[in-house]
């Protein structure tokens, strides 16, 4: 059995007995606190590769970001479209910081309207 296991076990709160004195919190709830109180609006990321899966619409993106925070339902404008972030995985769920390399699921633009080294300047919605 894993530490991991162990800390987060089925990553399901409600499996926890939580007290008074204990806090229960995951990466991903310590990153999203930390979202909330530096105020983060958006953040931008650097495409590094774009692909499209055999039979879905969304692109998915290997980015880095490179300033600011990037989670789930954030929006960008690449070429005057919106582009819709359907989901962020990272080493912390669903939610990334600068510094980290991601994948992004994105609906609303090409695999071909990305290129290496695209910017996209994301917002909160």
């Amino acid at each position: 059995m894993s530490l991991v296991t162990l800390t987060f076990g089925a990553k399901s709160k409600e499996s926890f007995n939580a007290t008074p004195h204990a806090a229960i919190s995951t990466p991903e709830d310590r990153m999203r606190e930390r979202m909330a109180k530096n105020g983060a609006t958006g953040g931008v990321a650097l495409v590094r590769k774009a692909c499209r899966f055999f039979s879905l619409e969304e692109v998915y993106l290997v980015a880095e970001v490179k300033d600011g925070f990037l989670a789930e339902g954030m929006t960008a404008t690449l070429n005057g479209r919106n582009v819709e972030v359907l989901g962020v995985e990272s080493k912390y769920g669903n939610a990334a910081q600068k510094g980290m390399t991601v994948g992004i699921t994105v609906r609303g633009v090409a695999q071909s309207d990305f290129s290496d080294g695209t910017e996209l300047m994301f917002e909160s919605q």
